[in-house]
C-alpha cells in the first residue's frame, strides 16, 4: 500500500476489491494505456516518415549544406569522386 490513507478512504466503486488490489488494477490500466498512446504515435512517425522517404521527398528536405562542406557547397558523394 503507497498510502495509508487509501486504505481508509470510503470505496466509491464496489468492486469488491482489496485497496492493494485496486492500486494494481490502476497501475495495469494507466501502464497499458500509456503504451498504446506510445506505439500509437511511433506508428504514425514511422509511416509518416515511410510515406515520405518513398516519395523522395527526404532529399529535398535535408539542406545541402548537411551532406558536406558548408563553405564550398560541395556534397559528400561529389567530394569523393
Amino acid at each position: 500500500m503507497l498510502y495509508p490513507f487509501y486504505a481508509a478512504a470510503p470505496r466509491v466503486w464496489g468492486g469488491g476489491l482489496s485497496p492493494l488490489a485496486d492500486q494494481q488494477l490502476g497501475g495495469l490500466v494507466m501502464w497499458v494505456g500509456g503504451t498504446i498512446y506510445l506505439w500509437v504515435a511511433a506508428t504514425v512517425v514511422w509511416f509518416r516518415w515511410s510515406v515520405r522517404e518513398e516519395s523522395g521527398d527526404v532529399e529535398r528536405a535535408v539542406p545541402v549544406e548537411a551532406y558536406g562542406n558548408a563553405e564550398v557547397g560541395t556534397r559528400n558523394a561529389e567530394q569523393s569522386s
